[in-house]
């Protein structure tokens, strides 16, 4: 685990030099098995527990600046479109889960938060820099991958979140 947080380390500065990158995917993919514990109550959590949700799965340590500026936006998009049913389910890859407890709470951090202190689930979505971020749909397809956070990062996320949030309403069954 040492390696991989030495790597993501040396990523980040690359990506701090390098400009962000926002992909929408020409052709959704599914998105590959996430189940983790909550940070705080160790209650388990599994991706498949949000299916017809829009879910913006975020990859973040207590260390990465830019991880620092993104999470506000996070908050926001969660609160603008909680009602509709989107979901942060933000991915902690701290190598100590107090460290990542004790930045949560100091920061006040409003969604879920999930432990991958071992780095399992990074290696399954491919994550080499962080933040790093994935749109996933009701049906569990990634939408939009999002690498890097630089100021226009979040006007092209805010984007795809109300592009998503929109096909997701059209496609939704109607409620009683």
């Amino acid at each position: 685990m040492r390696r991989i947080a030495a790597v993501l380390r040396v990523l980040l500065c690359a990506v701090l030099v390098a400009p962000a990158g926002a992909a929408a995917l020409a052709k959704p993919r599914p998105a590959p098995e996430l189940n983790a514990p909550e940070l705080f109550t160790g209650a388990a959590v599994d991706l498949q527990q949000y299916r017809g949700h829009v879910v913006l799965i975020d990859f973040w340590a207590s260390w990465c600046g830019s991880c620092w500026r993104a999470l506000p936006l996070l908050a926001e998009l969660q609160s603008r479109y909680r009602d509709g049913g989107f979901v942060v389910l933000a991915v902690t890859v701290d190598e100590d889960p107090a460290v990542a407890r004790e930045f949560a709470t100091r920061k006040q951090l409003p969604f879920t938060i999930l432990d991958d202190h071992s780095g399992r689930i990074a290696d399954r979505y491919d994550v080499h820099a962080m933040p790093h971020s994935f749109l996933v749909d009701g049906d569990g397809r990634i939408l939009a991958e999002f690498v890097g956070f630089r100021d226009d990062s979040a006007r092209e996320l805010r984007r795809a979140v109300a592009a998503a949030m929109e096909a997701s309403a059209d496609t939704a069954p109607p409620r009683p």
